[in-house]
Formats: C-alpha cells, sequence, structure tokens
C-alpha cells in the first residue's frame, strides 16, 4: 500500500499562504508579529500562542466550526505524528492538503515559446484570487489551448485537490458539458442525479482547477459554470473561447499572435529579429525536420515576411515552416503570395471557426498528392486516436506498406501527431484539421462508409479483446481498450443513434462489459446497454441476454437492487431457453444473480444460484468460470456461517485466479477472504489479503471493490490501534465512492470515519460527519443505521458543549 505522508502545520501554513498570494512579511504585518516568527513556525522550530492561533485562522479564511480542530493542529507538539491523517480526516476543510498532485494533463512534447509575460499575468489572476473564472479568448490557432495548459501546470502546485484538462471539442451540445467535466473527473451518474448537481455535490470542498478547452462551440452552457462556480467556492476555471462566455464571474484574458517586427523590409540585424516570438517558432519548427536551417541575411526578409502573413498565428507558423524541409523560405512566401491563403483580415465568407486558419489548412492540403488527401479525409472519422492497424481497415484500396509512407507524409508535413503508447505508434489531429478534413469527406460523400468501416473495426477489436481480459495478459488488453474509448464510443453512437443497427449495438456493448466493469466506468456501461436494449428488442437473443445481464450488474453496483434483479433474472432466462450451448454464459449470469439476491437478503436464491453457477462452471470446465462462481458459493456460505466451507471456496477460487494470472478475479476472492478473516478476529491475515487484494485493483484500475476493501482494511486496522492509517484508508475509499456517486457505502465510510474523528477528540468534525451520513440513511431507508447513528450525533454535540465550557473557564 502506498503510505501517505503526515502534514506538519508548518508545512501546510506554508502551502496555505502561497495559495492566497502572500508573502512571509504580509501575513507577519496582518497578525502582528515579526517576520522571523512567521519563519520559524513554517520551518516547524516555534508553535504559535492561541493569540497568534486565532489571528491566523482569521486572515487564513478558516471557519468558527472549524477553528477548534486548527488550533489542536497548529499547537500539537508532534504536529506531524498526531496528524498524520488530519488533512485527509478533515473532507470538507477547505483548507486540508492533499497528499498527491492530481492532474490529467499530459507532458508537451515542444517548449512553449514567447508566452512568459502571459503565463505571469495568468498566474497572477488566479492566485490573488481576482480572477476564479478566467477566460483565454483569440482567433483560432493563436495558441490559447497550449498556454491555459502551460498557465494550469504551472499552478499544479498551488491547488490541494489537482488541475484537470477537460476537453470540450468533441462536444456539440451544451447539455452534455457536464458530463463531459464528470466524466474528466471521473465522477459517476447516480440514480436521478444529474450530471450538474453531482459536480456541485463533489467539487463543493475541493480547491481544484478546471481547464474547460474550446468552450465556443458550447457558450450556452455558460450558466451551468456560473452555477458551478457559486457552489463550489474553492474551485477555479481556466476557459479558451473565441468568444467569452459572458457571465460575470468572468475575466477576459485576450491571447494575441506571437510578436513580429511592425515592417517586414525593416533594416535590422538577425540577432534583433531573433527578440520576436514568431520568428522563434518558425526557426524552431524548421528545425525540427530540416536541423540545418539557419536564419541568413539571404533569408530573413522572407521568413520575416511569412509570419507576417500568418499574422503571427502559431499553428498556421508551424504549418508553414514544416514546409522548409521541401521549399526555402522565398519559395515558401511565393506560394503564400500566389494562393491568397491568409488575409489579413481573414476572409468574411467563412464559418468563425475557419477563418485565416482555414486557408492555412487548405493550403497544406492542397500540397499533399491525391492519395494523402483521400487519407487525410478519411482520418477524420477518428475520435483522439488511432493505430496503423486502425487506418489500414478502413483504408483498404492501398497496401500496408503504401499507407505507411502516407502517414509519414503527414506527420512530416505536421497535418498528423505522432506519439507512443506502450511502445506501439499512434495518431491524432488536431481538432481544426480534423474538422477540415470531415468536411472534405462529406463533399467526396463518403462519410457512411468509411463511418460503417470504423464502427465493424472496433467493433472486431472488442470482440476479440473480451475473452482476453479474463487472463494474464488483462492488464495490457485494458490499456488498449482505455486508450480507444473515444473511438468506442463513436462506433456505438454510429451502431445505435445514426444507422440502428440493433444487432451490432447490442454485440459491442456486450463486448465492452467486462472492460467497463473492471475500470468502473458504470454509468458509461450501463447507459450504453440500456440504449443497446431499447432499440434491440428483436435482436439474437444471446446478444440480448449478455446485455441484459451487463444492464443488471451495473445496475447494482449503482445500488439500483430492484432493477438489477429484474434483468438478471430476465438473462438468466434467456441463457436457459438457450440450451446447453449457453451453459458458461448461464454459469456467470447465476453468479451475478446469486450476489444481487444477497443484497436483498434472499438467501434461498443466493445459494440456489451460487450452487448451480459452481456446478456448471466444472461441468463446462473453464477454470476462470469455477474461480468466479466459487467466491458467489463461499458468500453464500458466509450468510449462513458455514465458515469452514466459505474459507475453502475462496481458498480454491485464489489458487485458480493466481494460476491463469488473472489480477481481477484474485482480488475478488481475497477480498472475500479477508473479509471472513476480519469477522473471525484474524486480524493479521485480514490485512494481508485486502491489502494484497488492492494491490491487485490498482493494478488493473478498478475502482469500486478497492473502496470496499479499503474501508474493511481501515476497520481492521482501527482493531489493532493504527488510527492514523484508518484515517487515510478510509478517505482513499471515500473519495473513490463519491466519484462513483455509491450512496450506499458512502454512508457507511462516513460512519467509520464519524466514529475515528469521535474518538480522537474531533467532536466538530464528528459531528459534521454523522450529520452527513444520518441524511443517506434515511434516504436509503435504513433505520437501524439511523438509529445508531443519531445515537452518536447525540453523544458528539454533548462532548462539543463540555469542551466549550472547560475553554471558556
Amino acid at each position: 500500500m502506498e503510505a501517505i505522508a503526515p502534514v506538519t502545520f508548518g508545512h501546510w501554513l506554508k502551502k496555505r499562504r502561497k495559495t492566497l498570494d502572500l508573502t512571509q512579511d504580509e501575513l507577519a504585518k496582518r497578525v502582528g508579529c515579526a517576520t522571523i516568527t512567521i519563519q520559524k513556525i513554517e520551518a516547524n522550530k516555534r508553535r504559535p500562542s492561541k493569540q497568534m492561533a486565532r489571528l491566523l485562522a482569521e486572515q487564513l479564511g478558516i471557519s468558527i466550526e472549524e477553528y477548534q480542530v486548527f488550533e489542536r493542529f497548529a499547537r500539537a507538539r508532534s504536529g506531524a505524528h498526531r496528524f498524520a491523517g488530519f488533512h485527509e480526516l478533515n473532507r470538507q476543510g477547505v483548507w486540508s492538503l492533499s497528499p498527491h498532485q492530481l492532474t490529467n494533463f499530459l507532458t508537451q512534447p515542444t517548449p512553449l515559446i514567447g508566452r512568459d509575460q502571459e503565463i505571469a499575468a495568468a498566474r497572477k489572476y488566479i492566485l490573488s484570487g481576482r480572477a476564479r473564472l478566467l477566460t483565454f479568448v483569440g482567433p483560432p490557432g493563436v495558441g490559447k489551448t497550449r498556454l491555459a495548459t502551460q498557465v494550469a501546470s504551472s499552478l499544479l502546485e498551488e491547488f490541494n485537490n489537482g488541475a484537470y484538462f477537460v476537453s470540450l471539442a468533441p462536444v456539440d451540445d451544451s447539455n452534455l458539458v457536464p458530463a463531459t467535466i464528470a466524466q474528466a473527473l471521473g465522477v459517476n451518474q447516480i440514480g436521478e442525479s444529474s450530471f450538474a448537481d453531482r459536480l456541485k455535490e463533489y467539487l463543493r470542498d475541493k480547491h481544484i482547477l478546471l481547464v474547460l478547452d474550446n468552450f465556443e462551440q458550447v457558450v450556452e452552457a455558460a450558466p451551468f459554470v456560473a452555477e458551478l462556480l457559486s457552489a463550489c467556492p474553492w474551485m477555479s476555471v481556466l476557459a479558451t473561447s473565441r468568444v467569452p462566455l459572458s457571465i460575470r464571474s468572468e475575466r477576459q484574458f485576450p491571447v494575441s499572435p506571437l510578436a513580429i517586427p511592425a515592417n517586414e523590409n525593416l533594416e535590422i540585424d538577425l540577432s534583433e529579429i531573433m527578440r520576436y516570438s514568431a520568428i522563434e517558432l518558425f526557426i524552431e519548427r524548421a528545425q525540427a525536420v530540416k536541423p540545418d536551417f539557419e536564419l541568413k541575411t539571404e533569408n530573413f526578409i522572407a521568413v520575416v515576411a511569412i509570419c507576417a502573413r500568418l499574422d503571427g498565428l502559431p499553428l498556421a507558423i508551424e504549418l508553414v515552416a514544416a514546409r522548409t524541409s521541401l521549399l526555402p523560405p522565398q519559395a515558401l512566401l511565393d506560394h503564400l503570395s500566389g494562393q491568397g491563403v491568409l488575409h489579413m483580415d481573414g476572409l468574411r465568407d467563412v464559418s468563425e471557426r475557419h477563418k485565416t486558419l482555414y486557408h492555412a489548412v487548405d493550403w497544406s492540403y492542397a500540397l499533399l498528392a491525391p492519395d494523402e488527401q483521400l487519407l487525410l479525409t478519411r482520418m477524420s472519422v477518428f475520435n483522439d486516436g488511432w493505430t496503423l492497424d486502425a487506418v489500414e481497415k478502413i483504408m483498404l484500396t492501398h497496401s500496408a506498406s503504401g499507407i505507411r509512407d502516407m502517414m509519414l507524409t503527414l506527420v512530416y508535413n505536421h497535418l498528423v501527431v505522432q506519439y507512443e503508447h506502450q511502445g506501439e505508434p499512434r495518431f491524432m489531429l488536431l481538432e481544426t484539421i480534423r474538422a477540415y478534413a470531415l468536411e472534405r469527406l462529406i463533399e467526396r460523400g463518403e462519410e457512411k462508409q468509411i463511418r460503417q468501416r470504423h464502427a465493424e473495426y472496433y467493433l472486431a477489436l472488442a470482440e476479440k479483446a473480451d475473452p482476453y481480459l479474463r487472463t494474464a495478459t488483462q492488464l495490457a488488453w485494458l490499456d488498449r481498450l482505455e486508450i480507444e474509448r473515444g473511438n468506442l464510443r463513436t462506433a456505438l453512437a454510429w451502431f445505435i443513434d445514426r444507422i440502428q443497427d440493433a444487432e451490432s449495438g447490442l454485440r459491442l456493448a456486450g463486448a465492452l462489459f467486462w472492460f467497463w466493469t473492471i475500470r468502473c466506468h458504470l454509468s458509461e456501461g450501463r447507459e450504453w446497454s440500456n440504449k443497446a436494449l431499447h432499440n434491440g428488442t428483436d435482436s439474437n437473443p444471446i446478444y440480448r441476454a449478455r446485455a441484459l445481464f451487463g444492464s443488471g450488474s451495473f445496475a447494482w453496483m449503482q445500488g439500483d437492487i430492484s432493477t438489477a434483479r429484474t434483468f438478471l433474472d430476465k438473462s438468466v432466462a434467456l441463457y436457459r431457453g438457450l440450451g446447453l450451448s449457453q451453459n458458461w454464459n448461464l454459469a456467470w449470469a447465476l453468479t451475478g444473480l446469486g450476489l444481487i439476491s444477497a443484497y436483498q437478503a434472499d438467501y434461498a436464491t443466493t445459494q440456489a444460484a451460487a450452487d448451480e453457477a459452481v456446478a456448471l462452471a466444472r461441468q463446462v470446465g473453464d477454470e476462470w468460470m469455477v474461480a468466479l462462481a466459487l467466491c458467489a458459493g463461499g458468500e453464500a456460505c458466509m450468510m449462513r456461517q458455514d465458515y469452514t466451507s466459505a474459507r475453502s471456496c475462496f481458498d480454491e477460487s485464489s489458487r485458480i485466479f493466481r494460476k491463469i494470472g488473472d489480477k481481477f478475479g484474485l482480488g475478488a476472492s481475497l477480498l472475500d477472504w479477508g473479509y471472513l478473516d476480519s469477522i473471525q478476529g484474524d486480524y493479521e491475515k485480514a490485512h494481508d489479503r485486502l491489502a494484497e487484494s488492492i494491490a491487485m485493483w490498482r493494478q488493473v484500475g478498478e475502482r469500486w471493490m478497492r473502496a470496499v476493501a479499503l474501508n474493511i482494511l481501515g476497520q481492521v486496522v482501527m482493531q489493532q490501534g493504527d488510527f492514523d492509517q484508518a484515517t487515510i484508508y478510509y478517505n482513499e475509499s471515500l473519495d473513490l465512492l463519491r466519484k462513483m456517486g455509491l450512496e450506499t457505502s458512502i454512508a457507511d465510510v462516513l460512519f467509520n470515519l464519524a466514529q475515528l474523528a469521535q474518538s480522537q477528540g474531533h467532536f466538530v468534525l464528528a459531528k459534521r460527519l454523522f450529520e452527513e451520513c444520518l441524511a443517506l440513511f434515511i434516504k436509503q431507508g435504513n433505520e437501524d443505521s439511523a438509529i445508531e447513528c443519531r445515537s452518536r450525533l447525540i453523544v458528539a454535540n454533548d462532548r462539543i458543549k463540555e469542551v466549550n465550557k472547560n475553554e471558556n473557564k
């Protein structure tokens, strides 16, 4: 398990001061002490007095409700040990610190040229609190996204809960903006709650920075951003857009083109020309394709003229500079002038998206060979990225070697971006180029044909990957499907929404079920499975039974038990009607039915389903299915307190999963076995098995069962007296569950956290946690837990009164 380092008060004070953009001198003046005093506190060489702690709290935004815990933290003699888990325990304390830097930003392949002043200015707006919504506005190709990403990356250490990039480029419906943000953060939809409400709930106490990229095409969603900022007072947003969001909390940040000489024919020396960022970028990108390129007396006027003709737009400069491998600067300038690629004011008879930059792309496209143009247009159907194999399948009419040669040309000319994933080359189009290429594809009349080939390719990939997800190679296949999620969604949308190919939609949803399950894409899996079922009422019952199993399983994992039971019953019935050929699938469906029946306290069905599943699995001779069915059988044995038989089931199951190499399955059997150890009081074995199960799930990227195991592990280490480690486990579990929106499990973890807080004397925090989990218990109709929670809340209130009374003496 990865340990979270304890946080000292001095470390916390330094981070909080910087977040508020205060120097040590400024903070010292505000609290009325010497600067050296602040320096010593931050170095953990001195503790603040009670009076100074109260003054610090006022200046640092600590609420009255949280002051008691804050003062204990500030004045603790052994702060790092005593409050090792404090910053995680205080879930809603906005002054808490995150143990990790959290982000989904990718490392940028090239340096950002000529934007130092803009970066410094944008950082100051955010850190000073003068702008919680800073919108980078400017023309296409000016570098808004690159600048926003660079600013956010530089601010990563200043935001306790991280910084995240949300691409809105693929989104053309403003109603999908909340779902897109939630997806980037890993926050799931639950029940009837909207993604908007889920985001407000999850982000309300997060000190986090969001980058919302390409907002101009969903500008109608601006009011939602305003609502989010209002509901989440510690969140900040960087947006990129060609038009402002026009809401009150917004501060616009115009992004200008790169600097160019005011006069193309200035008689200045080469060293002075190099000071202009547009020229610097041109040279840098030219040398990337032609290493011996130099700015010389005979070519510098042409380079200056090219950058001026391109209005200093970074993307346009990159596209043109890439052509220096074929043409010298003067020839490039002649081509630009002859074709009128870019006009100073841009064309007025094209869409706003295409003004100016459109013609830079159009010019580069015109210079391609016909087959290269064809390849570029057909690649516009991909979403996010693709492999060489994928593009070969959609081309069909060209040899593999020919396609590779054309891809190299497109990469060479900066029309296609090449990157690497797990040693395999992948490719992608910048959004502007993709939009241009898609228009050309539609003009060719090929869109339907190429999208069908694309969808069929990813259906075949998913069906090929499915069985490997239950083998020792599952990690590689999980990662392959993960990186292709955009393309898989595009294929699903094509089959289900666009052409109504119900059977293909059912096949694809069924093939992705185990991937969605392991990676906990529960809302996505449930939505697509339900859509496929709705359209495929008359489809092949084999595919329909698999989709019913998937929808039921996702409903169960999200706490919708009655719906889950209905779907699993139908799935089992369909498989039975299909005869012996479906015994493997029937065993799997029975395993799911047994687990769902357990949640409904239908122990008879649980036992019967588990027994039949184990028998069928042994009959078909599939070791993986035997191991999975044994997990359900062991849980059925635990329900009737036959612990000896349960232990035997878990033992055999884990041995089979180890032999196969299925880390996900091994994690499941170890979780059950570790829980059995804990209820029998063998905490050392419980700890080891639960910790190993969590390690397995970390490796495969699973979240739901990992959160359950962390909660149980927290209880185990509490029994062993390690309260700090219990705090860490509980809060890691809670954060995972909040992202997934699994309220039943959230209430259980909150109750455990509240008990832990109360046992350590954090009564204000315990009260808050008891109140939150009480509301959830009442919502769920869990009256027994609600009664117990109320009794604990009474104790917490009494202790708060007692502490306040003693402090006032």
